[in-house]
């Protein structure tokens, strides 16, 4: 009894205090709290004049957050991808959060995939061949806004935002 006391004790001591620790992270919602997105800055790397791909994306970071819609595009892409692109950026719904509401300080953003539409995310009416998925990262919210855009009416459908997700890779 003594020594199944000794190897129990200490293993309830544990769940115990990681059953504390669980509740005080859940009381900050993370989700919904944008607080420390307001004071985030990006690093400058001191590596990234000896490193060519490193200097060429600080640069692009340092433009696009110049711009007045910070968002890091999708480059290279085909004329269907580059319009769905360009129509989703203009939309105000997929611009809501490019910058603090409060100090008017862009946010980094990133367009990582474009692609066609999924058939369950087409509507009734669409062509299926028109309509684009846009998903853009927002790295200081870690929000994913996703807009699906019919290019040959060269309208925005609809515009979603996914709290705490990360877009495909």
């Amino acid at each position: 009894m003594n020594e199944s006391f000794r190897f129990l004790f200490p293993c309830i001591l544990l769940i115990l205090l990681a059953s504390c620790n669980n509740q005080q992270q859940a009381d900050h919602n993370t989700a919904t709290d944008t607080s420390y997105a307001a004071t985030s800055y990006i690093n400058s790397d001191p590596a990234d004049s000896s490193i060519a791909i490193v200097s060429a994306r600080s640069k692009r970071i340092d433009s696009a957050l110049a711009q007045p819609v910070p968002v890091l595009f999708l480059q290279n892409i085909d004329n269907n991808k580059a319009l769905a692109q360009i129509i989703a950026s203009n939309d105000p719904r997929f611009r809501e959060t490019l910058f603090d509401k409060a100090s008017g300080k862009p946010y980094l953003n990133e367009v990582f995939n474009i692609y066609a539409a999924r058939p369950q995310e087409i509507p009734a009416g669409a062509d299926a061949s028109s309509v684009y998925r846009v998903e853009m990262y927002n790295y200081a919210l870690n929000l994913t806004t996703v807009s699906l855009v019919d290019i040959s009416a060269q309208q925005v459908i609809a515009v979603n935002t996914l709290p705490q997700t990360q877009p495909d890779l």
